[in-house]
C-alpha cells in the first residue's frame, strides 16, 4: 500500500525525459563516424569507434573517481573522449574530433522528448496540490538547458541540480534539502526515478516511499540489496497508484 504523498520528488534524465536510454550510443557513433571519416583520414571506422569506446571508458573512470564530470557538459566531455581516442590511433587532430563529437552530441540532443505521459502526470498531481520537486544530477548549464527546452519549470516548486545545490544522488543531503524546501517528512514523501541505486535504494535509506520507473521491464539488479517499494513502466500508473493511495485514506 503506498502512503498519500504529501510531496514527491522526481528525477529527470529518463524518469521526465527520454535523453539517454532510449538510443543505443554505439550505433549513433558508427552512424556518425561513416559520415565523417574524413576528419580521421578516412581511418577505419570500426578502429575509431572503438579507440572512443576504450577512451570512453578510462576518461569516466577517471572523472567519477575525481567527481569532476559534476561541473562539466556532456558536450565537454565527449570532446575529451574523441580527442583522446584520436591520439590513440595516431590522428592528432583537435578540430576533427571536436566536430566529430560535437556532431554526436547534437544528434543526441535532438533526440530527446519528454516521457509519454510526463506532462499529464505533473498536471494531474499539481491539481490534486501535490508539492512536486525536480531533483538532478548534473551541471546546471546542461540541466537548465533540458529544463526551459521543454518548459519543465512551472510544474515544480523546487529545481535542484547537483551543481547549484553542491551535493547530488545519492548523497543524503540531496533527498533531505528537497524535502525540507517542500516542507515534508519523509514518511509522506515519494521519489520517482529510473536510476535503482539513486532512486529506489538510497531514498529507501531515509525512510522515501521509492518508485523505480522502469519502462523496459529492466531486471531489479543483482547486487541490489532490496526490492523497490513499487515499480512502474508508464506515467500513467504513477496516476493510478496515487489515485488508489488517496482512496486508502
Amino acid at each position: 500500500m503506498a502512503p498519500k504523498p504529501k510531496a514527491i520528488l522526481f528525477d529527470l534524465d529518463d524518469t521526465l525525459l527520454n535523453t539517454y536510454r532510449h538510443q543505443n550510443p554505439e550505433e549513433l557513433w558508427r552512424e556518425v563516424i561513416e559520415q565523417y571519416a574524413h576528419v580521421a583520414n578516412d581511418t577505419d571506422g570500426a578502429a575509431l569507434a572503438n579507440a572512443i569506446q576504450q577512451s570512453a571508458k578510462r576518461i569516466w573512470e577517471s572523472l567519477l573517481e575525481s567527481k569532476k564530470q559534476r561541473w562539466q557538459s556532456m558536450g565537454e566531455i565527449r570532446r575529451s573522449i574523441v580527442r583522446r581516442a584520436f591520439e590513440d590511433i595516431g590522428q592528432k587532430n583537435d578540430d576533427g574530433a571536436d566536430h566529430l563529437a560535437d556532431t554526436f552530441t547534437k544528434r543526441r540532443e535532438d533526440s530527446f522528448h519528454l516521457a509519454d505521459g510526463a506532462l499529464k502526470t505533473l498536471n494531474h498531481l499539481r491539481e490534486a496540490n501535490i508539492r512536486l520537486a525536480l531533483v538532478t544530477n548534473g551541471a546546471s548549464t546542461s540541466q537548465r538547458w533540458k529544463i526551459d527546452r521543454f518548459n519543465l519549470e512551472h510544474h515544480f516548486d523546487h529545481i535542484q541540480i547537483e551543481e547549484e545545490a553542491g551535493f547530488g544522488k545519492p548523497d543524503p543531503r540531496a533527498y533531505h534539502h528537497a524535502m525540507e524546501t517542500l516542507e515534508t517528512e519523509a514518511a509522506s514523501t515519494w521519489m520517482i526515478g529510473d536510476n535503482y541505486h539513486w532512486e529506489v535504494e538510497a531514498p529507501q535509506d531515509h525512510g522515501i516511499f521509492a518508485i523505480w520507473y522502469n519502462p523496459t521491464n529492466l531486471d531489479v539488479p543483482e547486487d541490489a540489496a532490496r526490492d523497490p517499494n513499487h515499480a512502474v513502466e508508464h506515467h500513467d500508473a504513477i496516476i493510478d497508484l496515487f489515485e488508489a493511495s488517496r482512496r486508502e485514506r
